[in-house]
């Protein structure tokens, strides 16, 4: 529009003009309770029931209904986190594998949008990788290290802080198996695993 082609998401101003819309409804129903007509007081209460039902409906995704995977997943994610967090000092920083762009990154295998996100959600005293903006020098860092070998990765790692892995299989084709295997030589230690295999833990003291 007017030639910037990086300004974006004009739509993005729906949600004022909808708010306004709302208020403008509100002060409309508002009038009516305080009209002494019959028909209106009539009127005045099966509308807020029916605004109310219809609110409900179109603010409840249909997708969370009746979807037990994704009550299965939040449930495995957090009970994996709090076990890491019971076995590991308050404050680790945890690198994420593979290194994901926030927030507008491409999408890296089945990972699903924002996926690296959901171990900071369900954590309370660990420092996660993931979330660092993309294209600064701390991504670029990331993108780079995620590269390296696994030896001089996991040494880079180790020397700049991080006390910790956190692979995601979902983001590689073979489920992560071969880094995983590489991981266990270098750092010689059985990973922590959640109950339906999506994430595996390393620790890195004393590599």
């Amino acid at each position: 529009l007017f030639g910037f082609s990086q300004i974006r998401s004009y739509n993005r101003i729906s949600v004022f003009l909808a708010f306004l819309a709302i208020t403008t409804v509100c002060i409309v129903i508002d009038q009516l309770s305080r009209m002494r007509r019959v028909w209106t007081k009539k009127l005045y209460f099966p509308l807020v029931a029916g605004i109310l039902v219809v609110g409900l409906l179109d603010q409840t995704p249909g997708y969370v209904r009746g979807q037990s995977d994704i009550v299965k997943k939040f449930d495995n994610n957090r009970r994996f986190i709090a076990k890491i967090e019971k076995t590991v000092p308050v404050g680790l920083s945890v690198f994420q594998l593979p290194h994901v762009s926030f927030p507008e990154g491409a999408q890296v295998q089945r990972i699903e949008l924002f996926g690296n996100l959901l171990p900071y959600l369900h954590s309370d005293n660990l420092k996660w990788s993931h979330g660092s903006m993309a294209n600064r020098y701390t991504d670029l860092w990331q993108g780079e290290v995620a590269k390296f070998p696994t030896d001089k990765m996991v040494e880079t790692l180790t020397e700049a802080g991080f006390g910790a892995i956190l692979v995601n299989r979902m983001g590689y084709a073979d489920n992560g198996v071969f880094l995983e295997e590489e991981l266990s030589k270098v750092t010689g230690i059985k990973p922590l695993t959640d109950e339906i295999g999506i994430f595996s833990f390393y620790r890195l003291d004393g590599v």
